[in-house]
């Protein structure tokens, strides 16, 4: 009998030990996550801000109205909707400790076994990750960038709680049962912030350092204060949360059905703020947990663009796998974007006859009166080529704008766009968008060679353009052309923008009849007559050229200047 208890005893005690290594194991799983999420919005933050005049300039006039609160040092931002990703990254008017506190009686509200050693420790951890965070929205606020990559490092490689790392839990029987190791801090190495190296070599996360790796060693791309290549590094933080909500981790094993329940997921994802009710609701729990605890919440979920970004991410990962590590079958591509079909209808509409004379009369196209770039002293080409090319070759706005060098080939005597999404700041719609179109001889009768002359492999043909994340690096070009070209013609109560040069091109096509599987070609369209492998070839060129030339926008075209070089 005494045996029997003793062995039920034993038992029970091996469940708690059980329990409370697992729970510890969730809680540096959460503190991980928070501190690669609020590192990621302080650098988003940042990006945003040095990008846009106009919300730098806002910055500036808010922060004299509002004087920062003596206790924190920092403005309360709170109502301004162009600088809400400002407040946002600390926006209660509280000491660190009052927020760790309230973090804190959440963890123990969900894990109320923990000792008061691990307690006071993950306290302390969580006070020096808020007064970082303080930091770096004050210096953000007040401009001091150079600041801001230190302070996010730093928070990178807080080290975690010691206490949660090894707890040892006597038995009845005064063993030990050492908690099993858990996963490393994400920063711990100064090579990324957002991987685990202890893994299995098909693992995404020691994959995605391979990937980080051979990116950081790319001199070409822009690199934070420890020399990460910030691109990747967004490309990695959005590939690992696809994994962490379908759950699997080894790339050789993925399959079809994880692709698609990665976008069912996906589209169920919250949109999350760094605002205080999301820090109490959501923040503390991991985000494979989100989807289900915002059933009960209700809040708006991800846009279905986010969702394609994501998708299209963990993608370029696993593109860049096949290639250089192991071969596997990407479930992610292609995914996250609606099928197309070939009279693609929407709500925007084509030019006007009087619309195309209006713009191809304005003197950047007849004097080429373009101005130089405001800070890279550049002239601003593309406002000349943009819209030519737009209309003379049915591309999306930001295919065109991403175009490099490397991106113009002649084969077979034909000059055509290659488009491609090889590069890590080249992004295509889905896979059909992978395509080549000819060149029409207009652009050549207007110097569009001449003016490929000056560039090299690698060289962005509109350098004046600055990528962004969510726009590409179409954003600023079509800003510029929404607003001179509004002064024109009513474009938003006529619903036109800049891609109603691409319907122009598809009615040309859609009116004169011609097959469908060729301009669906060109555009980029779904379709199954004409593959991207079959393209190279000279039959299917010439047949894309003929289709090409069949465009006649002359009229409209007279008055355009052929190009010349300002300096």
């Amino acid at each position: 009998m005494v045996v029997g208890v003793i062995e039920h005893n034993k038992s029970e005690s091996k469940i708690e030990a059980s329990d409370l290594m697992s729970d510890l194991s969730s809680i540096q799983t959460q503190i991980i996550m928070l501190a690669n999420q609020d590192s990621s919005d302080v650098l988003h933050a940042y990006s945003k801000l040095s990008e846009s005049s106009e919300v730098h300039d806002m910055l500036k006039e808010c922060t004299k109205r509002r004087t920062p609160e003596p206790s924190i040092g920092i403005s309360n931002l709170a109502g301004f909707k162009t600088l809400q990703f400002i407040h946002d990254l600390y926006p209660e008017q509280e000491s660190p400790l009052v927020r760790a506190l309230k973090r804190m009686e959440m963890i123990q509200h969900s894990y109320p076994n923990l000792g008061d050693t691990t307690h006071d420790t993950i306290l302390c951890y969580l006070e020096d990750h808020y007064k970082l965070m303080l930091q770096a929205r004050h210096a953000i606020e007040t401009t001091q960038y150079e600041k801001i990559n230190l302070v996010v490092a730093s928070m990178l490689n807080n080290p975690l709680p010691q206490s949660a790392q090894s707890t040892q839990i006597p038995t009845v029987e005064g063993e030990h049962i050492h908690e099993l190791e858990t996963v490393k801090h994400t920063s711990q190495s100064s090579t990324t912030p957002l991987i685990d190296y202890n893994v299995d070599a098909n693992d995404i996360k020691a994959l995605c350092e391979k990937y980080l790796r051979r990116k950081n060693n790319d001199i070409r791309l822009k690199k934070d204060k420890n020399g990460n290549s910030v691109e990747a590094l967004d490309t990695i933080r959005m590939c690992l949360l696809v994994h962490e909500l379908i759950g699997k981790f080894d790339v050789t094993s993925l399959t079809v059905d994880d692709g698609d329940l990665a976008l069912e997921k996906l589209r169920m994802l919250p949109k999350i703020r760094s605002s205080k009710h999301d820090e109490e609701v959501f923040r503390p729990y991991p985000v494979s947990e989100w989807i289900k605890i915002n059933e009960n919440v209700g809040r708006e979920v991800i846009s279905e663009s986010t969702v394609g970004r994501y998708l299209e991410k963990a993608a370029t990962i696993y593109k860049w796998i096949d290639k250089h590590i192991v071969k596997t079958q990407s479930p992610f591509s292609g995914l996250g974007t609606r099928k197309e079909n070939y009279y693609e209808c929407d709500d925007v509409n084509p030019f006007e006859k009087k619309d195309l004379l209006t713009i191809f009369s304005q003197p950047i196209f007849t004097s080429h009166t373009m101005k130089r770039h405001k800070t890279k002293k550049i002239y601003n080409y593309s406002q000349f080529w943009l819209p030519l090319i737009a209309l003379l070759s049915g591309m999306r706005p930001n295919e065109i704008a991403q175009l490099k060098a490397k991106n113009i080939h002649c084969k077979h005597g034909i000059l055509h766009f290659a488009l491609s999404n090889s590069d890590e700041d080249q992004s295509l719609k889905n896979r059909r968008a992978k395509r080549l179109v000819p060149v029409h001889s207009t652009l050549l009768s207007l110097g569009f060679e001449k003016y490929l002359q000056r560039f090299h492999s690698d060289d962005l043909l509109f350098p004046e353009l600055t990528y962004s994340k969510k726009g590409g690096y179409y954003k600023n070009h079509g800003e510029w052309f929404s607003r001179y070209f509004s002064k024109l013609i009513n474009l938003s109560a006529e619903k036109k923008r800049f891609s109603s040069f691409r319907h122009n091109f598809i009615n040309h096509f859609k009116q004169s009849g011609v097959l469908a599987a060729v301009p669906a070609a060109l555009v980029g369209h779904e379709n199954g007559t004409i593959t991207y492998d079959r393209y190279g070839s000279k039959a299917e060129l010439e047949k894309l050229k003929e289709a090409i030339e069949t465009i006649k926008f002359d009229h409209y075209l007279e008055q355009v200047k052929p190009f010349e070089w300002l300096e």
